[in-house]
């Protein structure tokens, strides 16, 4: 499944395992670190920092975390702590039985 945009909707069965990749760039301007966290059903599953040196900065990040949800419908989403912008997202997500 792909995704293109902060927000994935999983759904998943029993004993079914994801694998989730992430993809995208953030953009900002105030010389400051900014926090990009991916998250399923609202929990952390994993961080990056990024670090803007100048104005009008753009980086790319990329995140990835693996689980067995269980039978469940939730979100993935991608966000930033801070007042960067996120562009260009894709989550990806595999699922193996």
């Amino acid at each position: 499944e792909t995704t293109t945009g902060v927000t994935h909707s999983l759904v998943t069965v029993a004993n079914e395992k994801v694998i989730v990749w992430v993809k995208g760039r953030i953009y900002g301007d105030n010389n400051t670190a900014h926090t990009i966290l991916l998250q399923y059903n609202g929990v952390t599953k994993d961080t990056t920092i990024s670090q803007d040196t100048d104005a009008g900065y753009s980086h790319p990040f990329a995140l990835m975390y693996t689980e067995t949800p269980g039978a469940a419908t939730f979100n993935i989403t991608v966000t930033e702590a801070g007042s960067a912008e996120l562009a260009d997202v894709v989550i990806i997500v595999m699922k193996i039985l």
